[in-house]
């Protein structure tokens, strides 16, 4: 867990994140090989991300939280109402995008967050 510069906590610990996509999964009744093919990786893959071995990919970790019953919420990640707009946007955006683009748009988001940690 690290905290931002408001104090926030946000998890993003390997096994905490592993640990809700598989609670998530075995609420859902789904194998690892059943929401592998749902989301077109490998159930090695699905395994992994679920043993804390690694992070989904922003876009694969976009497509669990459209067939899991988690929500960005479920990952310490807070959405006030006014941003709920802004923020769809532009996970609309992320999701629609190519691998490439994706890559683009956090290398872009992570620029942004370094030059306003300099304010």
């Amino acid at each position: 867990m690290t905290r931002t510069k408001h104090n926030k906590k946000i998890y993003d610990d390997t096994n905490f994140i592993g640990k809700i996509i598989k609670n998530a999964r075995d609420k859902a009744n789904m194998t690892q090989a059943q929401l592998a093919e749902i989301v077109e990786l490998s159930d090695k893959n699905i395994g992994s991300i679920e043993n804390g071995k690694q992070y989904p990919h922003l876009t694969n970790f976009l497509r669990l939280l459209e067939v899991l019953p988690i929500t960005i919420e479920d990952f310490g990640v807070k959405k006030s109402a006014s941003d709920n707009e802004i923020r769809e946007k532009i996970l609309k955006l992320v999701y629609s995008s190519t691998d490439t683009r994706a890559r683009k748009y956090y290398d872009a988001l992570k620029l942004i967050d370094k030059i306003e940690s300099y304010k």
